[in-house]
């Protein structure tokens, strides 16, 4: 996750303001920040644990004169020629606060923010710039005319993500099979609510036996179904074992019909 736990110094390159489709006539604006600041390069962790080995290495001793135990960083080939990298990232429900240099209550506080348009490229120095936007909903024309205001300034911010159950996985960490792919599609779920329901331990289908019957509760042994009453054939089967082929034939329903259309035509004539 992206996310900045003590105040960093952070440069708004620009404002813009948000208005949501479809919005009534009462309803506030947004606002998105284009937001800048340079990390240690080691920092690039937060978005995948590779990256950090990929844009930076040991650099050589050069000096018997450094400290042991202190490494110094120098950019790889890839580091030094890669320009910026566009990273896949979106998080919603974020807590993004300006220390605007007062402190306390003169913090600028902007919740359930959307971060994405997530960007960095390596800088000599084995440090890496961050670019991203943040948007913010709803806002009054006074919060708005502040964050304007503090286009081009750099000034310390901290940013984080909702807090998630230590006892949950995160939604992107949950792999749903296509079993429950093709149920969450059934259902009209999304993805995310697909993955709550997994993380909940509820079952993935439902109880298969019809519901209100004696048994028929998931929390009930499954009953057998009773036993099908036996057709004509075992009946035909089981008559010709004990009195022969003839006497069978009188005995089924079949040839008793017979027999009766047989007397009812002779009475007739």
């Amino acid at each position: 996750m992206f996310e900045i736990d003590t105040f960093t110094n952070v440069r708004v390159l620009d404002m813009h303001t948000l208005a949501a489709k479809n919005r009534e006539q009462n309803d506030l604006h947004g606002a998105q920040l284009l937001l800048q600041a340079t990390f240690p390069i080691a920092a690039l962790a937060m978005f995948d644990a590779k990256l950090p080995a990929w844009l930076a290495q040991k650099a050589p001793a050069e000096d018997q004169g450094d400290l042991d135990g202190i490494e110094k960083l120098e950019l790889t080939e890839i580091g030094k020629h890669v320009k910026r990298i566009p990273w896949v990232y979106e998080q919603t429900g974020c807590t993004v606060e300006f220390d605007r240099g007062l402190g306390g209550s003169s913090n600028l506080k902007l919740s359930d923010c959307l971060v994405h348009r997530v960007s960095f490229k390596s800088q000599e120095g084995a440090s890496a710039q961050v670019q991203w936007c943040v948007d913010a909903p709803s806002l009054t024309d006074a919060i708005r005319g502040k964050l304007s205001g503090m286009k081009a300034i750099e000034l310390p911010m901290t940013q984080h993500c909702p807090d998630v159950d230590g006892g949950q996985r995160e939604i992107e960490e949950v792999t749903l099979t296509p079993a429950q792919l093709r149920a969450a599609n059934a259902k009209g779920l999304t993805l995310a609510q697909a993955a709550e329901l997994v993380q909940s331990g509820k079952p993935e289908k439902e109880w298969p036996f019809p519901k209100g019957g004696e048994g028929s509760g998931p929390d009930q042994k499954s009953q057998p179904p009773e036993e099908a009453p036996k057709d004509a054939t075992d009946a035909v089967l089981a008559d010709v074992k004990k009195n022969g082929p003839k006497g069978a034939a009188k005995k089924t329903p079949a040839a008793r019909k017979t027999a009766a259309k047989r007397k009812t035509a002779a009475a007739a004539h």
